[in-house]
């Protein structure tokens, strides 16, 4: 069967299904590989799975633009398409705008709707979701180490974020999985904002 037979949703899912085996490969090199290679691997691992769902949002973005379909019905379409959609058995894909409204949710379909700056914070009192939107503030895309429980758990753990912009809509995709439990003792890489290393976040300072 061609790929352009394919539906959206159809390729969608072979693309995460792809990077899904990227990231059981790395897991299996990570028995002999060294941290930092590991660390390389997730930020690319993350950054493919949510660039695959940019790529959804993106693709109704421009049916709307094309006249081919109206704003509210393109972006239903898009939060469709991504809401049902698992990696990793409970990892998901989230929709905020850019001021910090929840638009589509998974894990917390109770947000949908409300402005959640300020509402969701860290141990320490800093604001998660405005973190999050400040990522996308002066770039395009990012990476992002964030505390947030487990569907179905209340409990926090580390998540690696990647969030990415969407322009025409003032919205912001992205998707996380969880990390380590505690520092590592040396930081072989680098910081930058086109990758993300343990050492780069003040969370583990």
């Amino acid at each position: 069967m061609s790929l352009k037979n394919l539906t959206v949703s159809q390729r969608f899912v072979l693309l995460v299904l792809a990077a899904l085996l990227g990231m059981l490969l790395l897991a299996v090199l990570g028995l002999t590989g060294t941290r930092s290679a590991m660390e390389d691997g997730n930020n690319k691992s993350i950054r493919n799975l949510v660039e695959s769902a940019h790529g959804v949002v993106a693709h109704y973005e421009a049916l709307e633009r094309a006249g081919k379909m109206s704003r509210a019905e393109a972006q239903s379409a898009a939060m469709e398409a991504l809401r049902p959609v698992r990696y990793d058995t409970t990892e998901y894909y989230y929709i905020w705008t850019l001021d910090g409204v929840s638009v589509m949710h998974p894990a917390r379909p109770e947000m949908e709707g409300q402005n959640m700056i300020g509402k969701i914070r860290y141990g320490d009192g800093r604001d998660l979701i405005g973190d999050l939107v400040n990522v996308v503030r002066t770039a395009p895309e990012g990476f992002l180490m964030t505390e947030f429980p487990r569907p179905g758990s209340t409990t926090a753990v580390p998540k690696l974020q990647f969030v990415k912009k969407v322009d025409g809509w003032g919205w912001i995709v992205g998707s996380g999985f969880t990390w380590m439990t505690s520092m590592p003792a040396s930081c072989p890489v680098p910081c930058s904002s086109a990758a993300w290393s343990p050492c780069c976040s003040s969370r583990w300072s």
